[in-house]
């Protein structure tokens, strides 16, 4: 069976969820089968599978022990997820004014942190950052959430914001796939009649 192949890019929105849809299935392992991570305090978190998914396509039912998913199955559900985590930023004004690399970026740290962190009372700078729309200010908050819930800094987390923040700063990823590089007046100036 082959993978599901990614939708065409019609729209700067299609090419920001196929560029987040592709890094997430970088960063995030696939699992096929349900299965819970033991947390610090000893307790264990929600039954996941896919690509970290808790809940099934409706959202609102969870993943049960012996639930399983196929790759073909869970790369729907990803651009589901994505595509309601970008519809959630599109209420901070900032947010329309980033590049495709930046949203991708956001979007990718939402998705690893759930997106009530931004609405959070107890963390009102990442909320604040992205009012700002100051890029310095949104990464440098977004660097501070690698810890895990004793405080102890996560490699893993150190690395996904690193990549997310070098990804949000590349100014050749997900350029216009509209803009081919020419410039139609000058172009129609050398062409006359």
């Amino acid at each position: 069976m082959s993978e599901t192949p990614m939708p065409n890019v019609t729209s700067e929105d299609d090419a920001v969820l196929n560029g987040v849809d592709e890094f997430l299935i970088e960063k995030e392992s696939f699992k096929p089968e349900a299965y819970r991570v033991q947390l610090p305090n000893g307790n264990f978190s929600d039954w996941t599978y896919g690509y970290g998914f808790e809940f099934k396509g409706d959202e609102q039912t969870r993943v049960q022990e012996g639930d399983t998913i196929t790759k073909e199955e869970a790369r729907p559900l990803l651009r589901q997820k994505t595509q309601r985590i970008h519809e959630f930023f599109k209420k901070y004004p900032a947010y329309e004014q980033m590049t495709p690399a930046q949203k991708v970026g956001v979007i990718s740290f939402g998705f690893n942190n759930g997106i009530n962190v931004f609405d959070d009372p107890d963390n009102p700078n990442i909320r604040g950052a992205l009012d700002s729309g100051n890029m310095d200010n949104i990464q440098y908050w977004m660097r501070q959430f690698m810890r895990d819930s004793r405080g102890q800094i996560v490699p893993g987390l150190v690395n996904r914001r690193n990549d997310e923040v070098r990804l949000m700063n590349d100014p050749t990823y997900l350029t216009n796939p509209f803009d081919d590089g020419r410039n139609p007046s000058a172009e129609s100036e050398i062409t006359g009649p």
